[in-house]
């Protein structure tokens, strides 16, 4: 006699049965369509090679030539592209002539730039020549390069006070002893605690030497901030130093006509990258439109691709039997041979679809029983 156990034992099984039946099924039905997806993309292709067979290429024979329905969408397309390649044709000489402008107004500020340093060169050694010769400019010079000598000194100092504080100082504030006392104002007037306390901390702080040690704290902390004082003062020293230095270079400068040609460089330079730039955008320009005009030229571009997408899009819109009627009326058996194909695979979509439809049935069924036993089980 079978036991409740044996009973549920039994059930248990029959579930595992089923699961693995159900595995099985949709292994199938995924088998069936990746089968179904590769079967579909036979068909693609195929629409593709007759879409190609009615316009192998994108001329005037071709386009003459094409299927009834769709030669006045295919001249448009074909018409737009002759357009755009006469006006790509008609672009390229007149870029050519900008890029050749660019190119002259390129090379005469530079050939100008070129000159005005020449001149800028001469007038510096006679400015320059000028200055050593004036007793006030070398003194006035001395001082600013001494300035200059002690303003990086002070920068130098500065960096090291920095780095000496961020080193040094968390060894202080990490010691217990030394942040306990700190805490309670030790040495200061916001020292407190009352007077037991008051004198365990001065045993505290004399046993660690707290106000020896205090005091280089302090000083650590404060030092950076008299480093930054000092060059501060250094380099208000330089930069008044450096006025009358600056003057009296002006006025030689301007006395030799320097000035003037500086700015002028200035000027030259700027319409020189600006120059460049043009340069740089008229023949960006011109390689665009000679790429579009070879792609133009490709009787399979992009204007084709376009022609054949309507083309495909005109034929999967055909029944099979209006399909075979345009292959007979061509008297071309490459197209028979294509539409022959589309009649087999279309027949092999049927059994695909008809198989997937069974085999999910069967599925649902698995399924609704697997939930039943289950149901039981529990």
């Amino acid at each position: 006699m079978q036991t409740g156990r044996d009973i549920h034992r039994g059930i248990v099984r029959r579930i595992r049965r089923v699961r693995r039946e159900l595995d099985e099924r949709e292994r199938s039905i995924d088998g069936l369509q990746l089968a179904l997806g590769e079967t579909g993309e036979r068909r693609c292709a195929a629409i593709r090679a007759l879409a190609e067979f009615h316009l192998p290429a994108m001329r005037e024979d071709a386009v003459a030539a094409t299927l009834a329905g769709m030669e006045s969408s295919v001249r448009a397309i074909f018409d737009e592209k002759k357009d755009r390649l006469r006006e790509v044709e008609r672009r390229i000489p007149e870029q050519r002539d900008e890029v050749a402008a660019a190119e002259a107004a390129l090379a005469s500020v530079t050939e100008g730039l070129n000159e005005t340093g020449e001149e800028r060169a001469r007038l510096a050694r006679v400015v320059f020549g000028e200055l050593q010769a004036m007793p006030r400019w070398q003194r006035l010079f001395e001082q600013a390069r001494l300035l200059e000598a002690r303003v990086t000194a002070s920068e130098q100092r500065h960096e090291a006070t920095e780095r000496e504080q961020a080193e040094k100082v968390p060894a202080y504030e990490s010691d217990a002893l030394f942040s306990y006392l700190a805490r309670r104002g030790y040495g200061t007037a916001r020292a407190t605690g009352n007077v037991l306390t008051r004198r365990l901390d001065g045993w505290v702080a004399e046993v660690t030497r707290y106000e020896d040690v205090r005091a280089s704290y302090d000083f650590l902390n404060a030092l950076p901030g008299h480093a930054a004082a000092v060059l501060e003062e250094d380099r208000a020293a330089l930069a008044t130093a450096l006025l009358p230095l600056a003057r009296l270079e002006e006025d030689v400068m301007d006395s030799n006509g320097l000035t003037p040609v500086l700015a002028r460089g200035e000027q030259l330079y700027a319409e020189r990258e600006a120059a460049r730039q043009q340069v740089r955008e008229a023949e960006a320009a011109l390689r665009e439109l000679t790429g579009e005009l070879a792609a133009l030229h490709d009787e399979r571009g992009s204007y084709y691709e376009s022609a054949i997408d309507g083309l495909e899009a005109f034929l999967e819109g055909r029944t099979l039997d209006e399909l075979v009627a345009m292959a007979r009326a061509t008297r071309d058996p490459r197209d028979d041979a294509l539409v022959a194909q589309l009649l087999e695979i279309d027949s092999r979509l049927a059994e695909l679809r008809a198989e997937l439809a069974g085999r999910r049935k069967k599925r649902t069924r698995l399924a609704k029983r697997l939930a039943g036993l289950e149901e039981i089980r529990d």
